[in-house]
């Protein structure tokens, strides 16, 4: 019978895009079926997509992204965050992320966001 370590330690490495990356996402660990990653962004903008099985919470560290939620009419409510803000966006709503300038956050989704639906309209 196999044992699991008492802990498990991860470290955020601070990293530099390329230029040609504007966003880049490493996965640090997985705590109670949920993925914690790490997230840069530079001048980035995600494409709309909603998680069916996960929240997804967003954990600012440096700079200032914005959360873009939309709701079945289509209206889009807009959710600045700053350095040591956080904010849920949970199952089933349509967002995206955004980032004018760099910034840094922690990303905690469960393993079903691998089943993440991209949406194609607007």
């Amino acid at each position: 019978m196999s044992q699991q370590a008492p802990v498990t330690l991860a470290e955020i490495k601070q990293e530099n895009l390329s230029n040609q990356e504007p966003w880049k996402s490493t996965r640090l660990l997985s705590v109670n079926e949920n993925h914690v990653k790490y997230r840069m962004m530079r001048n980035a903008e995600a494409p709309w997509h909603r998680r069916e099985d996960s929240d997804e919470l967003f954990i600012v560290q440096t700079g200032t992204i914005t959360i873009d939620v939309r709701d079945e009419a289509g209206n889009v409510s807009s959710y600045p965050l700053a350095s040591g803000q956080l904010l849920v966006v949970h199952r089933r709503t349509e967002h995206r992320a955004r980032c004018s300038g760099s910034a840094t956050l922690l990303v905690i989704d469960a393993f079903a966001q691998d089943r993440n639906v991209p949406l194609r309209h607007g």
